[in-house]
């Protein structure tokens, strides 16, 4: 779970942005299998600024579904991130 998650392309773009993690919460809901076939659906939970104007709080929500549309592993991935420059 942990690679299939946090290895995916998507990381790759916030990798040069992010400072820390700072929660992460998971569950399986239902078994896996041996022969399952697997994917990931990420989206975005919430944003939200710091008392940094440098800084926020990114939060996703990603789950793991198997072939027959079963939700096997779901969790809340916090992460502390940098953010772009506000230009004036």
């Amino acid at each position: 779970m942990s690679g299939l998650t946090t290895r995916m392309l998507m990381n790759t773009f916030l990798e040069p942005s992010l400072l820390g993690l700072l929660d992460m919460q998971c569950s399986c809901p239902n078994p896996t299998f041996i022969g399952d076939t697997i994917g990931v659906r990420v989206t975005v939970a919430e944003k939200r600024e710091t008392s940094k104007p440098e800084r926020g709080i990114l939060s996703f929500r990603r789950e793991v579904i198997n072939q027959r549309g079963e939700t096997v592993v779901e969790g809340v991935w916090k992460l502390l991130v940098r953010r772009a420059p506000q230009g004036g």
